[in-house]
């Protein structure tokens, strides 16, 4: 699995607990200030990856976000709450939080979270399974003497 994949599987968990969209938008503004209201902080090299033409559109010449100034995205940003204010169960706000990281490189793999301490709680078999770390055979050979 791809890093994106892990982002929209957080995405599908919060929906899930929820019953609601994480981020109901199309409009590329609107949702980086939704990830900015939910997530926190984006970070500032963002806005150095975006295509110049794309970058003007979102950023502002000191790399901050553009305000948005239609009024149907002004309304949902500030109807958005923190992901930690919206999930009450400490385990699965990790969780969510550890599949949406902003850093690729830091989010969850799939294995991390089938591993997840949440997962285990309600899904403890996964420890049995083959690949859950503690039951991997040991696969260095043996010291020779």
């Amino acid at each position: 699995m791809y890093s994106t994949d892990m982002w929209s599987m957080g995405c599908i968990i919060y929906e899930l607990h929820t019953g609601k969209l994480l981020y109901d938008t199309h409009d590329n503004l609107e949702h980086l200030h939704l990830m900015e209201k939910t997530l926190g902080r984006l970070p500032p090299e963002w806005a150095g990856r975006c295509g110049t033409e794309e970058a003007r559109q979102l950023y502002n010449s000191v790399a901050q976000l553009r305000p948005c100034i239609d009024p149907k995205h002004l309304a949902r940003i500030a109807r958005a709450r923190p992901v930690r204010e919206v999930i009450s169960d400490k385990l699965l706000c990790d969780l969510i939080h550890g599949l949406l990281h902003f850093d690729r490189q830091k989010r969850l793999t799939a294995r991390q979270m089938t591993m997840h301490p949440y997962v285990l709680k309600y899904y403890p078999e996964a420890r049995q399974h083959p690949n859950f770390p503690d039951n991997r055979p040991n696969l260095r050979p043996t010291p020779l003497m």
